[in-house]
């Protein structure tokens, strides 16, 4: 299995009963999965990375937004202003992903 890798953020537009929560954010091989806790008790919200069709990340004063597009929806991630940049990390790694994902392989 690859790497995983967990950034802490905060729900915004687009997760359902998820808005305005603060947890994390894992990114793994195939899936995006938002960690949180709400009333008492944890909920997840599973994206798979196949979905993705389109990445936006936005700087802002206190925090940068992630905007991820699946299947026409809008899901949005609000990160923590601070020196590590988690928020410009987790863009790099989902474009990256998505760079593998669409260049053509060769066929021998």
């Amino acid at each position: 299995r690859g790497r995983r890798f967990l950034f802490r953020c905060t729900a915004g537009k687009g997760l359902k009963k998820l808005r305005h929560s603060v947890g994390y954010l894992q990114i793994d091989d195939d899936t995006l999965v938002f960690v949180t806790k709400r009333m008492f008790r944890l909920r997840d919200l599973q994206i798979e990375r196949s979905a993705i069709e389109d990445i936006q990340f936005k700087k802002r004063l206190l925090f940068d937004r992630l905007v991820i597009r699946t299947r026409g929806k809008q899901q949005q991630f609000y990160f923590f202003k601070d020196i590590a940049d988690r928020g410009s990390r987790a863009f790099e790694i989902l474009q990256v992903h998505r760079k593998h994902r669409t260049e053509p392989r060769e066929v021998t």
